[in-house]
């Protein structure tokens, strides 16, 4: 297969490889667990962008981040909220989730929260995102978040869980803005990709379930996109199982996620590819 090098990255979020696989043993499962891996050889291009839902354990996830990498020359990665699962209700801080990764010491590995990613003159930056309960609104509505996933938490818990996770989306908002406003500078670079697992846009919400956007939605991140960044060229992101690809505002949104056997049991999963260094 001929890879198309620089000029293009592979795109993949929410690949759950703990419920597509009977090797591990998973603490909470979420559904349906199958035996159906996906094999991420013969890939079309030398960067593959991953994010976040890879497992949930983040030490797992990084493990199978390293299996990816002997296919790529760069995989650029950031957390969904399924890698913090066993430290729940609380959240990994993102210094140490960098740590774990300083520690593994793959060099090709790239933890967007923490490190930038440049190339040819496009700037990759990256968060999970998290979810803000509809702008902090919508908390009572959502205290049996874990009732049959996790039914031995109690509302305290519930509680202590989404107070961490509005308080993560708040602060992950505020850095991609600080970075944004930073490469709205950069003479050196041209473009800016954003990567975040939570979803950016109120209409790529699930509307088949219960929460609907209050645990899919970061709201703060329509002010990224209205504020008409010169260089914010596209916006890729995950959460959501359904797939995504169009063009809103002059960014161009992408959403490719494997998802769960039981919701569109993707069996033949492609890893989308596309042109990323080209203006839109």
């Amino acid at each position: 297969i001929m890879r198309m090098k620089a000029s293009s990255i592979d795109v993949v979020s929410d690949i759950h490889i703990d419920q597509w696989s009977t090797s591990y043993n998973n603490k909470y499962p979420c559904g349906e667990v199958v035996n159906k891996p996906y094999n991420f050889s013969n890939p079309l291009s030398d960067i593959v962008v991953i994010a976040g839902d890879v497992s949930d354990n983040i030490d797992l996830s990084i493990e199978m981040l390293n299996n990816i990498s002997q296919f790529y020359d760069h995989v650029l990665f950031v957390d969904g909220n399924h890698e913090h699962v066993h430290n729940y209700p609380k959240l990994y801080p993102i210094d140490v989730i960098n740590q774990k990764f300083k520690k593994n010491n793959n060099k090709k590995i790239v933890y967007l929260p923490r490190n930038e990613f440049i190339v040819n003159k496009t700037a990759f930056i990256g968060a999970c995102g998290w979810w803000d309960y509809d702008n902090g609104t919508k908390f009572n509505e959502n205290l049996g978040y874990f009732r049959n996933w996790i039914p031995h938490f109690k509302e305290v818990d519930n509680r202590d869980f989404m107070f961490n996770v509005r308080e993560q989306s708040i602060e992950e908002y505020e850095e991609l803005k600080k970075k944004l406003d930073m490469y709205e500078k950069n003479k050196k670079v041209e473009n800016v990709v954003i990567v975040t697992h939570t979803i950016p846009l109120n209409f790529c919400c699930d509307n088949t379930i219960d929460d609907n956007s209050s645990t899919q939605l970061n709201t703060k991140m329509m002010e990224l996109i209205n504020h008409g960044y010169k260089k914010l060229s596209r916006w890729i992101f995950g959460h959501t199982h359904d797939q995504h690809e169009f063009k809103y505002k002059n960014i161009h949104f992408i959403c490719n996620p494997r998802g769960r056997p039981e919701d569109f049991n993707r069996i033949k999963y492609q890893k989308k590819t596309i042109d990323i260094f080209s203006k839109l």
